[in-house]
């Protein structure tokens, strides 16, 4: 779970961690990694998020068991298959000093832990398995459903496996960083108020890094820990080692 945050929060991208009783409806996106247990109403509800126009990203071992602990009996992952459009009809876990890679159109995705056989019924094949007696079999898939997608993910996620899918993602512009970041690495916030919003930059080096964020349009930018007012598409700062900034902009 942390690996699939990590990859969008890497890239200046907010991401909530929502129960599966949460709302759905207002996300572009929902990462699902790991999901173990599934019951009725949560099958339901994702199948009913991606049918709206919704994209929905799943690892491994999704749906093994429903909310009482029970196996699905009709095979992985569950009452899930045709909202991915497969079958997962083997799997292995990789032994430790073993590397697994999933070669994609992208590139190569590193993989961690496990690896799943993918039996595709009516998803599109994005990247295929380069491991032993998988080599060359679906490793990653996915699925057009309703006005939505639903993508399979036949491993866990390793954090640059992470960081290439919510490259990508925000490549396409599905969702986008609050600046482009260039320069050295900081942790982004966003957050919004009613009329304003407030960009938090966070430093967890032990070193000073410069950074420099082009927004898109220009801005009438202040900071509100020093004195800093610029009215443009960029702003050039640094922060030093642990150091914290907050900027303001008026909508």
């Amino acid at each position: 779970m942390l690996n699939a945050y990590k990859g969008f929060w890497s890239l200046g991208v907010n991401v909530d961690v929502i129960p599966p009783d949460g709302e759905f409806t207002k996300y572009r996106i929902l990462l699902a990694p790991f999901l173990y247990l599934t019951s009725k109403s949560l099958i339901e509800r994702l199948k009913s998020y991606v049918e709206n126009g919704g994209l929905l990203i799943a690892t491994a071992r999704t749906s093994v068991k429903d909310e009482f602990n029970r196996v699905y009996s009709n095979g992985l992952p569950g009452e899930l298959k045709d909202l991915f459009g497969l079958r997962v009809t083997d799997y292995t876990p990789i032994p430790l000093g073993r590397e697994a890679k999933i070669s994609t159109q992208y590139g190569l995705m590193s993989a961690s832990s496990w690896l799943e056989e993918l039996n595709v019924t009516s998803a599109q094949v994005l990247g295929v398995h380069d491991y032993e007696w998988l080599k060359g079999k679906p490793g990653l898939t996915v699925n057009s459903y309703g006005k939505g997608y639903a993508v399979y993910i036949g491993c866990f996620l390793t954090q640059d496996a992470s960081k290439l899918i919510a490259g990508k993602i925000v490549e396409r512009g599905l969702v986008k960083p609050p600046a482009e970041l260039k320069g050295e690495p900081v942790e982004l916030v966003s957050k919004e108020g009613r009329d304003y919003r407030l960009l938090f930059l966070i430093n967890h080096d032990l070193r000073s890094k410069t950074v420099e964020l082009d927004f898109d349009g220009v801005l009438d930018v202040k900071s509100l820990l020093r004195d800093l007012h610029v009215k443009g598409k960029t702003v050039k700062l640094t922060l030093n080692p642990h150091d914290v900034e907050i900027l303001y902009f008026e909508d």
